[in-house]
Formats: structure tokens, C-alpha cells, sequence
């Protein structure tokens, strides 16, 4: 066993270890030990009773993952970082990764990839593999900017890139469609354009319907009519103050 290997099992019952007693899959195991809702009371006791019967420390196993790494061939730490797709088929999906991977490589970071393909299963799959490697954090890429429609439970730190969570006080990085659609309005007033059409994109995304929003802002607040029918949702049905 190397050095780094011996840092990593000090003493430590692993999540997963317990997880496999237990009988159930890893994010249920740590949401059970962590009081989160979503498992029923049957379930968390004999989590916990494994966990208890194994000697596992919660305590002490999330101070290992937060610092868990992997040393490369100088002796250096090398923190791993999950990196989970939504679908990866989206326009923009090898740009951010692009992003990221130049951002792991300048802190010496390892990069793990997992795409789901759009399918649940597979996605919450993904996340109990890269635990179970290890990672020191995830990072959720999706296909659109519309809220990542799984939920996401996990001992460590989670970034939401492109498509937010849906819940707001998870770390999100994502545009503010609304306002893209008002400088898009803007900029044309600037050039002295006062007669704007609007072509939007599907209406079954939650961006068209946000830069739609903001378009119509810009539009109301500079005392103007939009021209013609807009091409996208209905503008009746669309919000334009606040």
C-alpha cells in the first residue's frame, strides 16, 4: 500500500461500506445518517444501526472526503472533482467543460466525467459512482438553462453550472435570462430602433419564456408596443413588470 493510500483508510469505515449493510444505495445512506428528508423512518434506523455496528464516524469520513486526494508522481495532492451531465448534447455542454477542465488542470485537480443522458436513474447513479471514487465536490453540467429536474443529495460540496438548481440555496452559476432579454432590447433602442419584433425559441424551455419576459420589460419601460405578433410564447401570458 503507498503513502497516499494509507492517508486515505486511516482507520476510516467507509459510506459506501455501510450503504451495502444497510441494503440501499449510497445517497440514501448519507441521507439517512444526515437527517434529510425523502427516507422513511424504517430505513434510517437501520442505517443508522449498520453505521453503528461497523464503528462508522460521520464526523469523521466527512472530514476525510472533504480532503481526500490522490498524490501524483512528485508527491503533490491531486483533489478528484466529479463532473456529472445532465446530457451532454447540449450546444454548450463541451465549452463549459472546456471551462472547467482549464480550471481543475491550473489547481491540480482530477477530473472524473459522468453523463446521465437525460435518464434519472442513471444520473443518480453517476453521482454514488463518483462518491464512491472519492471526489472532493461535483459539478452538475446540463443541457439548458431550465433548473436541473433531479434532486441532489451529497456529502460534498455541489456546483450547479449552466442549468441552476432548484433550490436556491444551492450554488448555481447560470445567466439572468430575463435580463438578457432586456439588453437585447436595449441595445436596439441604442441604435435608435423603436419598431422590435420579437422571434423566440421553443416555448417548452423556461429561457424563452424568461428572455421573452425581459424583452417585454425593456419594451414596456421605453413606452413602446412590441411589432407585430411576437413568434414564440404568447406575450398576454407573459409577465412584463417587476
Amino acid at each position: 500500500m503507498s503513502e497516499g493510500e494509507e492517508e486515505l483508510n486511516v482507520g476510516a469505515v467507509r459510506l459506501e461500506e455501510v450503504a451495502s449493510a444497510a441494503n440501499v444505495s449510497l445517497s440514501t445512506a448519507s441521507k439517512a445518517l444526515r437527517g434529510k428528508p425523502h427516507v422513511s423512518e424504517k430505513t434510517r434506523i437501520r442505517v443508522i444501526d449498520a453505521a453503528r455496528r461497523l464503528g462508522y464516524s460521520a464526523a469523521e469520513a466527512m472530514a476525510s472526503m472533504a480532503r481526500l486526494s490522490v498524490r501524483d508522481s512528485h508527491g503533490m495532492q491531486d483533489f478528484r472533482v466529479g463532473i456529472i451531465g445532465v446530457d451532454m448534447k447540449g450546444v454548450f455542454s463541451p465549452t463549459i467543460l472546456i471551462g472547467a477542465e482549464n480550471a481543475f488542470q491550473a489547481r491540480s485537480a482530477a477530473a472524473l466525467l459522468f453523463n446521465a443522458s437525460g435518464n434519472e436513474a442513471l444520473f443518480h447513479s453517476g453521482i454514488e459512482r463518483m462518491l464512491v471514487q472519492g471526489v472532493s465536490g461535483l459539478l452538475i453540467i446540463s443541457r439548458c438553462t431550465d433548473p436541473v429536474p433531479y434532486y441532489v443529495d451529497s456529502p460534498v460540496p455541489v456546483v450547479y453550472a449552466y442549468g441552476p438548481s432548484r433550490d436556491p440555496d444551492d450554488c448555481s452559476v447560470a445567466q439572468d435570462n430575463v435580463e438578457s432579454g432586456c439588453l437585447a432590447v436595449r441595445h436596439l433602442l441604442s441604435c435608435g430602433r423603436t419598431r422590435i419584433a420579437i422571434i423566440a425559441g421553443d416555448s417548452e424551455y423556461s429561457v424563452t419564456h424568461e428572455r421573452m419576459r425581459g424583452a417585454l420589460k425593456a419594451l414596456h419601460d421605453a413606452g413602446l408596443q412590441l411589432a407585430g405578433e411576437a413568434r414564440g410564447p404568447d406575450p398576454r401570458k407573459v409577465d412584463t413588470v417587476g
